[in-house]
C-alpha cells in the first residue's frame, strides 16, 4: 500500500508541475477615423475578432495621425506611449501577443487585413504560464471602478514582466462619421490605460503557484460616450522582447437605472409645412423597470418644456414618445431633447441622454409649371430650393465648365464621399393644378468607377 501511495503522490507532483494555462491571445491595433486604410480592413477584422470572442481580445489604441479623430484627442497622452513602445510609423497597424501581424496576404508588416483564423487559432493553442483572472465592479453613484487582477503563475517564467490594463468602450457608435473617412462603428476603443500606459511591474521570476493581486480604483473619465459599453482589459507583456503571455477581458456591466433618447425618425429632414411632430425612441437600458421619465424638449432657441412619460418599460424594451406639434421657420431649424430624470431620480449614464435633430423647412409659395433651372446664377441652391446634407463634408454644389460660368449643374462627388451617404437637392414647390401629364425630365452626366456603385432617385 505504500508504493502504491508515493506513486500516486509522484503523479500529483509531476501532474502540478506540467500545469498549464490555456491562453487568450490578445490583439493591438492603432487606428485612426480619418485613415480610409483602417475604413477599408476595419471592417472584416472586426468581424474576425468578433468570430472568435472566445480565443481573443482587443484594445485599439486611436493615433493623431492622419487626420481628425475625437477619441484620440480624449487619449493622445495614453496613446503616444504605446505608439512609441511598437514604433509604430503608420495606421492601420495590428499586433498580436506583442509581434505586428505577418504580411502573408501581400499588403505590409502589421497589416489588419493580413490576420487569419488559422494564425489566431495557432496563438491559442500555446499554452500560457500565467492565469489571469480580471474583474471590475463600479462604486455606488456608478463614476468610479474599482477593478482586480488576479494573476498566478502555472509554469516557471521570468522576465521585465509587466501588467497593461486599459479600460475600453467596446462600442462607440456615432450618428455621423467623427473623421474623414467615413467610419462611424468604432469597437474596443482604449479610454484609459490604468495606472498609466507603461503598466505596473510585476515580479521579474515567478514559480509554480506564486500569485499576485493588483487592485485599482479608477475615476470612469467624463468624456466616456457609455458606460454601458466600459469594460477593462488587461495583459501581462515581457517588456524585454514585448511578448504577452496571457490577457483577459471583464464584460460591460449592465448599470441599474438607465435610459437612453434617440431618432425615431430620420436625424435631419424635410418639410413643406410650417408644423413639425417631433418624436423620440425611449429605451430602457438598465436593469430596473422604467416607470416615469422626464424629457425636456425645445424647437431652435425656444424655452424648453419638460414632457413627463409614465408606463412601464421593461429591462431592454422601447417605446416612442411623442410630443405636441411644434411651429417651423423658412430654413434649418433644431429640435433637441434631453432625458432628465429616470423613475424620479438622475439616470446613471448621461451620455445618451440628448437627441437633435435639423428639419429643414420650406415654407415659400408653389411657383407655377412649368419651371426649368439650368442653375446658370451664382446663387445655389437657387431661390426657394432646399440642400439636405447626409453629414459628410461632400454635398450639392453649382458647377460651371469654362471661365465665363455662363452654363452651370448641379454637381455632387460622389466618389469622394464616404458609402452610405445620402444628400438631397430640393426643388422649389410646384403648382401642377393646371398641368396635364406632369413630367420631370432632367440632364445627367456620370463617370463609372470599377466596384463603385452610386444612385441618383
Amino acid at each position: 500500500m505504500k508504493k502504491l501511495y508515493v506513486a500516486i503522490a509522484a503523479l500529483l507532483i509531476a501532474g502540478s508541475v506540467a500545469a498549464q494555462s490555456q491562453r487568450i491571445v490578445i490583439a493591438e491595433e492603432f487606428t485612426n477615423a480619418s485613415c480610409p486604410p483602417c475604413a477599408s480592413q476595419n471592417p472584416a477584422f472586426n468581424a474576425l475578432l468578433d468570430a472568435n470572442s472566445t480565443k481573443i481580445v482587443s484594445i485599439k489604441y486611436q493615433t493623431n495621425w492622419p487626420g481628425t479623430d475625437p477619441m484620440n484627442a480624449q487619449t493622445q497622452t495614453m496613446v503616444a506611449p504605446r505608439v512609441t513602445y511598437y514604433g509604430v510609423t503608420g495606421v492601420p497597424h495590428a499586433i498580436v501577443d506583442g509581434v505586428p501581424v505577418a504580411n502573408d496576404c501581400g499588403a505590409y508588416l502589421g497589416a489588419p487585413a493580413c490576420l487569419s483564423q488559422t494564425e489566431i487559432d495557432n496563438r491559442y493553442a500555446v499554452a500560457s504560464p500565467f492565469d489571469l483572472a480580471l474583474s471590475h465592479s463600479y462604486n455606488s453613484t456608478y463614476d468610479s471602478i474599482n477593478i482586480t487582477a488576479i494573476i498566478t503563475c502555472t509554469q516557471a517564467a521570468s522576465g521585465a514582466f509587466v501588467l497593461q490594463t486599459g479600460v475600453i468602450e467596446e462600442e462607440v457608435i456615432f450618428a455621423t462619421a467623427p473623421g474623414s473617412n467615413g467610419e462611424k462603428d468604432f469597437y474596443g476603443v482604449m479610454r484609459l490605460m490604468v495606472p498609466s500606459a507603461t503598466g505596473t511591474a510585476l515580479a521579474t521570476s515567478w514559480t509554480v503557484g506564486q500569485t499576485q493581486t493588483i487592485n485599482y480604483t479608477v475615476k470612469v473619465p467624463t468624456y466616456i460616450y457609455d458606460k454601458n459599453t466600459l469594460a477593462v482589459v488587461a495583459f501581462i507583456q515581457n517588456n524585454t522582447g514585448k511578448a504577452i503571455a496571457q490577457s483577459a477581458l471583464s464584460e460591460p456591466i449592465p448599470l441599474g437605472l438607465d435610459a437612453s433618447i434617440k431618432s425615431s425618425t430620420a436625424v435631419t429632414s424635410f418639410s413643406c409645412a410650417n408644423t413639425y411632430s417631433p418624436s423620440v425612441e425611449l429605451k430602457n437600458i438598465g436593469l430596473t423597470a422604467l416607470t416615469t421619465a422626464d424629457i425636456s424638449y425645445k424647437i431652435n432657441t425656444g424655452t424648453a418644456t419638460t414632457y413627463t412619460w409614465n408606463g412601464s418599460l421593461a429591462s431592454g424594451a422601447t417605446t416612442t414618445v411623442s410630443f405636441p406639434a411644434q411651429t417651423l421657420t423658412t430654413g434649418t431649424n433644431t429640435f433637441t431633447a434631453t432625458l432628465l430624470t429616470t423613475n424620479g431620480i438622475a439616470d446613471q449614464e448621461a451620455g445618451n441622454n440628448s437627441y437633435t435633430a435639423s428639419i429643414v423647412a420650406n415654407l415659400a409659395a408653389p411657383v407655377a409649371a412649368p419651371v426649368v433651372e439650368g442653375f446658370l446664377t451664382t446663387v445655389f441652391p437657387p431661390l426657394n430650393w432646399t440642400r439636405v446634407n447626409g453629414g459628410s463634408t461632400q454635398t450639392w454644389t453649382r458647377y460651371t465648365i469654362g471661365a465665363t460660368g455662363s452654363n452651370g449643374s448641379a454637381r455632387y462627388p460622389y466618389y469622394n464621399a464616404p458609402a452610405g451617404d445620402i444628400d438631397d437637392l430640393i426643388s422649389a414647390k410646384i403648382d401642377l393644378t393646371n398641368a396635364i401629364a406632369p413630367t420631370l425630365n432632367f440632364k445627367i452626366a456620370k463617370a463609372s468607377y470599377a466596384g463603385q456603385f452610386d444612385q441618383l432617385d
